[in-house]
């Protein structure tokens, strides 16, 4: 008896350990995993599978050293029959004492009617597994995938909690329904639902490949093969051991499976506690972007910038020059083909080309550093205290920190200001969200999505309509019933931010909604309309008498290719009139575009540096930083910054990969 109670023991302790060294995993397993993260992974299967080994064996070991033991009593005291303490089943010995510790069997009704369930024993059984695999992919994933990119999210997640637990509590009510099945069927089904639920957290966990940047273009699957395969033997290693053991193990398999769910699924919820308290909002959503005077500009001096997201330089070259539509409108232009972003994606590119203030992944994290840039830079309040109108159609996460009550077309807001449009079509794309995340190589290409989706199911609350950087479409159509008025006495500095090159594709050359795409071709077509919208916009300029008093500025937030380190830059200064676009190749950065926006406002203000036109070229080395997941492809993911950006050196020309390295100290 004192040895039993003290396995019981040494089994609590153990599973304790296990349980606390897991719940480390989630909170920054799947957004940028550190070595550190790895080895705590690592760790924790090595003990959970050791766990696992021991269960299997636990009571066959203890139930061997009770036979033993009452195999000596019998010996002593010829009784012949022996009722084991944990089942309640009586066994006999049919031979004689001498060895009747090989010869006990059982042969009472009760174990005979053990193979028989009955229906509520099936349901009783299928609890387990039916809650770990609801409580993994209904709850968990989506759940933390969301608390961990809580930034890009306008909504609380209190408005999503109860998304997640409706769906989950049905579907966990119609797994519980195969317990309705007949027997042989119904041990399929609930190994099924465990090998899936297993799986899925050891796909997240370890599995995942370093994807990179979607960004809109054909996922080249030929790049992980590797992963593919390991992926896929995984999984049907689970699905078939499990399902093997289940049906030829099933006495020493159960226990091992329901210890393993409760295990597994107290590590999930005690993690969504983990990460909810630590997904603190780094942006600050105190205002809603309406589409408030949309297309009034002054009829004095405007600077207007478009921004169209991922457009490359290269692919103005191949994409935009190349057109006579595009070639026309764009003659009195100046096209910077060596421009390096020194930020990228937009979370990065953004507020570096505003404030000209460059982020430095080793010494500051992301937040740190906006609150550096717009500390250091003021150009958008400057230019708003100088009395222009300033208005900002896009995204406020990328001016957080600045003073956004000085911009004309932001109105006061919090979280709960922001509505979910369409519950069932939210939480399709944030199971999308969550399957990519889980689902083997194989299959992740058909749950591509991501935030830009999500968000659109979300709605502000405002008399004056939101502005989305996601709807280039509905903005054209906007446009056309709108027209562009010159009807301002107030100077304007306006910017556009649309949806431009990146993905997926939902706009046609026409700059007309078209069926989703991920392909080139799709990228294309997209790139094709979004001019089609800028020409557009500047004939309506020169209609309204306002196209020679305005400086008017298309670029990207960063490139498209690469490490998105070369973004299209073109701009047309007030009353220059050419023949053609004129190019300019001398190396330049974001800092030169961002005294171009200033000086357009302020031309003889030194304090913002040298303008596009000013500059005779960056001489040596220019500095880009981007996310992990953008070097990852050309990088040894161990050399990159743990922060989850790295800052690389360009010494050269900024296309190609062929003069960017890590920078020191980076």
């Amino acid at each position: 008896m004192k040895r039993i109670k003290k396995l019981h023991i040494f089994r609590f302790l153990y599973f304790t350990t296990a349980f606390f060294l897991y719940t480390t995993i989630p909170a920054q397993a799947y957004i940028d995993p550190s070595v550190m993260t790895y080895a705590i992974q690592a760790v924790s299967g090595i003990a959970i599978a050791l766990g696992t080994v021991f269960s299997l064996f636990y009571h066959k070991i203890r139930r061997k050293m009770n036979l033993q033991e009452h195999a000596k009593t019998i010996m002593e005291t010829d009784n012949f029959h022996y009722t084991d303490p944990e089942t309640g089943i009586t066994e006999y010995a049919l031979e004689n004492r001498t060895n009747v510790s090989d010869q006990l069997f059982i042969h009472t009704e009760k174990e005979k009617k053990q193979g028989e369930w009955a229906w509520k024993d099936r349901l009783a059984d299928i609890l387990l597994p039916a809650f770990l695999l609801v409580m993994t992919l209904g709850i968990f994933f989506p759940a933390s995938l969301f608390l961990g990119n809580i930034d890009e999210f306008s909504i609380g997640f209190s408005e999503v909690f109860p998304i997640l637990l409706g769906i989950s509590a049905t579907a966990f009510i119609l797994l519980c329904t195969a317990s309705a099945l007949p027997k042989k069927i119904y041990r399929i089904v609930s190994s099924l639902l465990f090998a899936v639920a297993i799986a899925m957290f050891l796909q997240s966990s370890f599995l995942n490949p370093p994807f990179a940047p979607f960004n809109g273009q054909k996922i080249e699957w030929s790049f992980y093969t590797k992963s593919t395969i390991i992926s896929t033997v995984v999984w049907l290693c689970i699905i078939a051991g499990i399902l093997w053991l289940s049906i030829r193990q099933e006495k020493k398999f159960l226990p091992v499976r329901n210890i393993l769910c409760i295990v597994l699924s107290a590590v999930e919820v005690i993690s969504l506690f983990v990460i909810g308290a630590g997904a603190d909002r780094t942006v600050v959503r105190n205002g809603i972007v309406t589409k408030k005077d949309e297309f009034i500009v002054s009829k004095n001096q405007n600077t207007i910038v478009f921004v169209l997201d991922t457009l490359d330089g290269q692919w103005v070259e191949q994409f935009v020059m190349t057109e006579p539509e595009n070639a026309e409108a764009l003659k009195d232009f100046t096209f910077f083909s060596d421009v390096v972003s020194e930020g990228a994606p937009t979370v990065v590119g953004m507020p570096t080309m505003f404030t000209g203030v460059v982020f430095d992944p080793a010494k500051e994290t992301l937040n740190e550093y906006y609150e550096r840039a717009f500390e250091e830079s003021s150009m958008l309040e400057d230019i708003a205290d100088a009395g222009w109108k300033v208005k900002l159609y896009t995204d406020l996460q990328y001016f957080n920190r600045g003073d956004i009550t000085k911009v004309d077309n932001v109105i006061a807001a919090h979280n709960s200001d922001f509505v979910i449009r369409n519950n069932m079509a939210f939480a399709k794309e944030i199971y999308k969200f969550a399957c990519f995340n889980t689902m083997p190589v194989p299959l992740k290409r058909f749950f591509w999505t991501g935030t830009n989706a999500i968000n659109e199911q979300v709605a502000a609350l405002t008399e004056f309509g939101q502005y989305s950087t996601e709807h280039d479409a509905v903005f054209y159509q906007d446009l056309l019933k709108s027209g562009v008025h010159a009807n301002d006495e107030t100077n304007s500095f306006i910017l556009y931010h649309l949806f431009g090159a990146h993905g997926p594709f939902f706009m046609d050359e026409n700059a007309e909604p078209m069926p989703e795409t991920s392909d080139i071709p799709g990228m294309i077509r997209q790139i094709h309309g979004s001019m089609k919208i800028v020409r557009d916009y500047l004939q309506m300029l020169k209609d309204a008498g306002a196209y020679d008093n305005t400086t008017f500025i298309i670029t990207a937030d960063h490139g498209g290719m690469e490490v998105y380190q070369n973004p299209a830059v073109l701009v047309k200064l007030p009353n220059v009139h050419q023949d053609r676009m004129a190019t300019e190749n001398k190396p330049l950065t974001f800092s030169n575009l961002y005294a171009t926006y200033a000086k357009s406002v302020f031309p003889d203000a030194d304090e913002y540096g040298e303008t596009l036109f000013e500059s005779k070229g960056t001489e040596g080395i220019r500095y880009h930083t981007a996310a992990n997941n953008l070097g990852s492809a050309y990088f040894d993911e161990k050399l990159l910054n743990e922060n989850g950006y790295t800052m690389y050196e360009i010494d050269g020309p900024a296309r190609g990969m062929e003069y960017v390295k890590l920078a020191e100290n980076h």
